[in-house]
């Protein structure tokens, strides 16, 4: 089971990454976004647990490979970021992964499938500062799952 929620997110996320930039869209407008995200999981993730968190995003320069800080520190070479169960099962609860630089096009998927103790999962998207969604579900355990994504593509933002 665990094995097919993973699967089901790397093509969700696939297909973000793969739909988020056209040639269709012209070179940079001026209307690139700097974006940031802040994830918090509260309660115990256990090793039959499935959580993900994925970023992904990019400019139309290819050379820019270096976008994104997760808990202020520079991710060097890195265009997607993934944060699972490891990071949460340890003393860090909360993320902040922002990029470094206005982004063309930016994907976030969040999934979590939860069989033990109920998790609260807080997660907060902020373009150019200002906040555009600020969710707190809390997943049950029994293998109740919870999927959200969220795209940028210049000025289009959708959930």
């Amino acid at each position: 089971m665990k094995r097919i929620v993973l699967l089901m997110t790397v093509a969700t996320f696939s297909t973000l990454t793969f739909n988020a930039c056209s040639k269709s869209d012209g070179p940079d407008s001026g209307n690139n976004k700097n974006v940031k995200f802040t994830i918090t999981v509260e309660g115990a993730v256990e090793s039959n647990d499935l959580v993900s968190f994925d970023f992904s995003g990019g400019t139309l320069n290819s050379s820019e490979n270096t976008i994104w800080k997760v808990n202020g520190a520079t991710r060097n070479n890195e265009t997607d970021i993934s944060l699972g169960e490891n990071e949460f099962s340890g003393s860090t609860k909360t993320y902040i992964v922002e990029s470094i630089m206005p982004l063309e096009a930016a994907g976030f998927v969040v999934h979590v499938v939860n069989f033990d103790a109920p998790l609260k999962v807080t997660y907060k998207a902020e373009v150019n500062g200002k906040v555009v969604n600020n969710d707190a579900p809390t997943i049950t355990g029994d293998g109740t799952a919870y999927a959200k994504q969220f795209t940028y593509k210049r000025t289009v933002i959708s959930f």
